[in-house]
């Protein structure tokens, strides 16, 4: 068993993300509406990092808890 590995969280202090778009937004040109209606950006950021990510067995998800967002990221994918 190997006890090796990396965890990373980024938290991200604005507005949290509907349940609905979490899914969405790691697809490339999607963004989440909970903007109150502002189009910032071209919603390729978090899809590129996935793509990096999965290049390398990382998996990334983003949970939304206590009025914060917080994105994460590890290696190896399935820890042993």
């Amino acid at each position: 068993m190997s006890t090796k590995g990396c965890l990373v969280r980024v938290v991200n202090l604005g507005e949290p993300i509907p349940e609905e778009d979490r899914a969405i937004i790691w697809e490339r040109y999607q963004r989440s509406q909970h903007q109150a209606g502002r189009r910032q950006g071209t919603g390729i950021g978090l899809s590129i990092v996935k793509t990096i990510l999965d290049a390398h067995g990382m998996t990334c998800s983003v949970d939304c808890r206590d009025g914060l967002t917080c994105f994460w990221f590890r290696y190896p994918a399935n820890p042993a």
